[in-house]
């Protein structure tokens, strides 16, 4: 193999660098990378100084049939037939051993192609916004990889074989090879159509990565929560549409919990209906009028609940179907595995209630006396006292918010009466303890009462008027039926419990503009689909339509025509160029820019190029006939019998392509200004011959 060394480091480089995002994405662990790494760089390392042998092909044979075992032993017991890890290990391997073995020209393109699967591995298990950096570094170096195998194989086929560095200009390539590629796949990204799932179905982390989904399943621990308030992960965001009212409590619902048992809640089995569609494309989904308007945009929680906020009316989302169980929890027909967009309307300050008929009668299981304690009704009847169910719910609420300590500590978690720990003895704990001591409490005194668990609050983002909703406004809360008024919302933890509150300053800045980057990756990336690309035709056809009638009107009025109108109260229309000219003004500013930074950056002429500029003209003569093997002297004398005006001009241009390439010599800025005048010269009189 000509330039063994310059190949081998190339090619030691590109395996480097292509399963960086790997361990990001948990496709492999660090360890397996670090240890990929170290046989690379030992590799590097010998060929960079010229020792060792590559690995006859016996002993990379014998490693094949060592690591096959360890192969099936992964494909069976430790990842139990998930195929990703295991093939991605596997590709590693063979990378390296490829790389020690690598022999003969041809097997470059087997590192390659092992190259190219882990770069999709990356890529398709991916979906942080760095992994634009990483693609972009790929394609330079991938770029520059290739062309320098390009130039060296044309140097070694005139018979160079030097260890020596073979100096080649490839910075304007990789340049305008880079922003080629990339201005070539916006509009592919914006146009083509999608696929609907990754390529790759791995537990990858990031934007738009599975969020924890403890509090939205079926069962929940009584330190579910508590786990989540630890997180900063992004949930959801939402944007009011209409102003909210001042003090306006951002109060989200995503699952009820009706069973206690030991020391977990459970969800029952709650009668369900399916909704319909509504005129206009909307779901009901409780009873009462849409007063204002919010948008959500929801990240997978890998559970099919729908959060709402407790005022939720109707909702507009992009589903075939959406359920309503007798709880008033909505929910889709499957998990959503993209960001989930929708359109919430709300009710003026009345807390979510059913819309299920008979919705309003109690279920037996809202009365379960589980987690009831002798020492729990005693203290229920001492603190609720007489008087309506409304006067006891409210005392209890503000016993428990007033009497005890929140703490995101699991006290007193594996005890076996872990509520009756919490009131009488540790007397602290999260705010699932809270709302699971005043569901038991109101049940000891029959009445109905359930678990709810939710968001509760939210941080404004300046940069968009938005407001993020993250795991660690994760809260629960408790639904209790009164007579006269339904289901009504109460919240036993203390106030400083309480999720919602956040400080200002530059760390929060920081904080809500990467957020802002992440929602515009994942609103304009990530899920972008069908819909965005039927809007996006959509827009261009209203521009291009409104573009034409502008010039329309105005060819009539240059004319002395004005246009009939037809009488009517609505404004009129805004002019294509009022609207569309101050947004294209700096589009049209950078396209002059850009021009004139590639005029003033345009390669200087040289007289190999303005020889193949005289040749191509002469090849569309068929009666010299010129074959690519005529060298130069030889097309000379054929330009000077067939065409003798130009001969003197052309023969100037051979003989500083002769002088260029083959004497050795760089030419000055007079004889590249001689060799542009003279190229003139011969394509006008060839023109003029012709």
């Amino acid at each position: 193999m000509s330039f063994d060394r310059q190949k081998r480091l190339l090619l030691g480089c590109l395996t480097l660098l292509v399963p960086l995002p790997l361990p990001f994405n948990e496709v492999i662990g660090w360890p397996v990378l670090a240890l990929y790494w170290l046989a690379v760089g030992v590799f590097l390392v010998r060929a960079s100084s010229g020792a060792g042998e590559p690995l006859p092909s016996w002993a990379m044979n014998l490693l094949g049939l060592g690591y096959l075992p360890f192969l099936v032993f992964e494909l069976s017991h430790l990842w139990q037939g998930r195929a990703l890890r295991p093939l991605v290990h596997l590709a590693m391997f063979a990378l390296v051993v490829k790389l020690y073995g690598l022999k003969r020209e041809k097997e470059k393109w087997h590192i390659f192609l092992v190259v190219f699967f882990l770069f999709l591995a990356a890529m398709g298990s991916s979906v942080h916004p760095a992994v634009l950096i990483y693609l972009i570094a790929f394609l330079v170096l991938s770029f520059y990889v290739l062309a320098r195998f390009a130039s060296l194989h044309v140097v070694g086929s005139f018979g160079a074989a030097s260890p020596g560095r073979v100096e080649i200009p490839l910075r304007g390539f990789l340049s305008w090879g880079t922003f080629a590629t990339v201005l070539l796949a916006v509009p592919l990204f914006m146009l083509l159509p999608r696929l609907g799932q990754p390529y790759f179905v791995a537990p990858v982390t990031g934007a738009g990565g599975l969020s924890q989904s403890a509090g939205f399943l079926n069962q929940i621990g009584l330190d579910g929560i508590g786990r989540l308030r630890t997180s900063r992960a992004v949930v959801m965001r939402f944007l009011y549409e209409n102003p909210p009212p001042e003090g306006h409590e951002m109060r989200f619902k995503g699952a009820t919990f009706v069973e206690f048992r030991g020391r977990s809640w459970y969800r029952g089995r709650p009668e369900s209906v399916q909704l319909r569609r509504r005129r206009g494309g909307s779901f009901h989904v409780a009873p009462g009028v849409p007063r204002s308007w919010m948008t959500l945009w929801l990240q997978p929680l890998g559970s099919d609940r729908l959060i709402l906020p407790v005022e939720a009316r109707t909702v507009d989302v992009q589903a075939i179907v959406l359920s309503l169980d007798q709880t008033g929890v909505v929910s889709t027909l499957l998990p959503s595995r993209d960001t989930l967009s929708y359109r919430v309307g709300l009710a003026e300050g009345v807390p979510q209630t059913p819309a299920l008929p008979g919705a309003d009668e109690v279920a037996e299981v809202e009365l379960d006396q589980g987690g009831v304690t002798s020492r729990i009704a005693q203290l229920a009847e001492e603190v609720a006292g007489t008087g309506t169910p409304a006067e006891q719910a409210a005392r209890i609420e503000a016993h428990l918010s007033r009497e005890y300590e929140y703490t995101l500590d699991l006290v007193g978690f594996d005890s076996a009466q872990p509520l009756e720990d919490f009131l009488f003895k540790n007397r602290r704990a999260d705010c699932e303890y809270f709302a699971s001591s005043m569901v038991v409490m109101l049940r000891s005194l029959e009445i109905p009462a359930r678990l709810v668990t939710g968001f509760l609050g939210g941080e404004y983002n300046p940069f968009e008027e938005y407001f993020i909703v993250r795991q660690s406004h994760a809260h629960a809360w408790v639904e209790a039926y009164l007579p006269d008024e339904g289901w009504r919302i109460y919240d036993p933890t203390p106030p400083a419990g309480r999720p919602g509150s956040q400080t200002f300053g530059l760390g929060s800045l920081l904080g809500q503009a990467y957020d802002y980057l992440l929602f515009r990756w994942e609103r304009h990336v990530l899920t972008y689909g069908l819909y965005d690309q039927v809007g996006l035709a959509q827009r261009l056809h209203l521009l291009w339509t409104e573009y034409w009638r502008g010039l329309w009107r105005e060819g009539a009025r240059s004319k002395g025509e004005e246009p009939q109108r037809k009488e009517s109260s609505r404004p009129a229309p805004i002019s294509p160029r009022d609207r569309f000219g101050p947004s294209l003004l700096p589009l049209l500013l950078a396209l002059l820019a850009a021009a004139w930074w590639i005029w003033r950056h345009r390669p200087a002429l040289s007289a190999a190029r303005a020889y193949r500029h005289l040749r191509a003209r002469l090849q569309r003569d068929p009666a010299i006939r010129l074959a690519d093997s005529v060298p130069p002297i030889q097309l000379g004398k054929r330009l000077e019998e067939r065409y003798p005006a130009a001969s003197g001009a052309a023969w100037r241009v051979i003989e500083l392509y002769l002088l260029e390439s083959f004497g050795g010599q760089e030419l000055g800025e007079e004889e590249r200004t001689e060799l542009r005048r003279v190229l003139r010269e011969a394509q006008t009189r060839l023109r003029r011959s012709a």
